[in-house]
């Protein structure tokens, strides 16, 4: 928390250097206020949608193998009958 200061400063800006001074942050009254842009809920989304795809390949080769291995053991038991 920034310490207080006097009501009667010269120019309100002066509170700013608390904030973490970027585009999409400014000072408003006792507060930093920011914005999330359009680009970074674009960026979490595709980003989320390559996860997802990427687990699901991940999963169709897992139970792929899988079935392969059981597959395989199926026609050795049925050999050795």
């Amino acid at each position: 928390m920034p310490p207080l200061l006097p009501p009667d400063l010269p120019c309100p800006n002066m509170l700013a250097r608390w904030c973490n001074t970027q585009d999409y942050i400014w000072h408003k009254g006792t507060r930093c206020e920011s914005i999330i842009t359009d680009f970074q809920v674009m960026c979490v989304a595709v980003g989320s949608a390559a996860l997802v795809v990427l687990l699901l390949f991940m999963m169709t080769v897992f139970f792929a193998k899988k079935l392969y291995l059981l597959k395989t053991e199926n026609t050795k038991l049925r050999k050795t009958k």
